[in-house]
């Protein structure tokens, strides 16, 4: 894949994107509930909340056997492997999953060398933090755009005034990722960076605040697009439900 200077960065989630995990995630939350002594109504709340503690291993060990199972067996939406090909930038993951499963996922479908680094939350416990932190590695980038199943994880990600364009993909809806993304290269306003706290990994102390420069726009879009229609006028989110993967009831 190329540098990143000048062109997109694609960030996509994965269960509910890129595939679709076998998981029946209301069970596992009633399990998980037991092993922690206490009830848990939202795993991905859990998870963003008790980052980095005791409850947070146990829990994270428990869905990480569930995950791997499912991801056996899952197979990728048929689009994915056209869009990550025609990009033209660097896709990463970002997911409420374990990295693990993901990357066995990846590697057994011959993705894994489309794909620049799997972010799961291991590495951060909440979806904003992931995406901060491919912001961090991809300094030179024109624009980010995000693309989750999750209603909350979209509006969270708008929320950050960075120069993200953050996409909601309904797949229950009949939307296809490409469908979703594919006239965003036309956007030509850029959101400037604000200041925004960098996010911890586990073990890590709180950096201190600092005030990022501005973006502006950064050369042509990507070429990569060549082969997606031209895009259906619209908005390019809305509907859907309230959890990643990991349903948050």
């Amino acid at each position: 894949m190329e540098d990143s200077v000048g062109r997109d960065v694609l960030i996509l989630d994965f269960d509910g994107v890129v595939t679709k995990l076998d998981v029946d995630w209301a069970r596992v939350r009633e399990e998980a509930s037991r092993l922690v002594g206490f009830r848990i109504d939202s795993l991905v709340g859990f998870l963003g909340d008790r980052f980095g503690t005791r409850e947070f291993e146990i829990v994270d060990g428990l869905l990480k056997g569930y995950e791997m199972n499912a991801a056996l067996s899952a197979r990728p939406y048929d689009d994915v492997r056209a869009v990550l090909e025609s990009f033209g930038g660097r896709a990463y993951i970002a997911t409420m999953q374990s990295s693990e499963p993901v990357r066995a996922f990846l590697e057994r479908h011959g993705l894994a060398a489309l794909v620049r680094e799997v972010v799961g939350r291991e590495m951060f416990g909440r979806k904003e933090d992931q995406i901060k932190y491919i912001i961090g590695r991809e300094a030179g980038a024109r624009r980010f755009i995000f693309v989750d199943d999750s209603r909350a994880h979209v509006e969270n990600c708008r929320r950050l005034g960075l120069n993200v364009t953050c996409v909601l993909l309904r797949r229950s809806a009949g939307e296809g990722l490409a469908d979703a993304i594919r006239g965003l290269r036309r956007f030509s306003e850029q959101r400037p960076i604000v200041d925004w706290e960098a996010p911890r990994r586990r073990g890590e102390e709180r950096p201190s605040r600092s005030r990022a420069r501005p973006r502006g726009r950064h050369g042509p879009a990507s070429r990569g697009w060549s082969r997606f229609p031209p895009a259906i006028p619209g908005e390019s989110a809305g509907g859907g439900h309230s959890g990643e993967g990991i349903r948050t009831r």
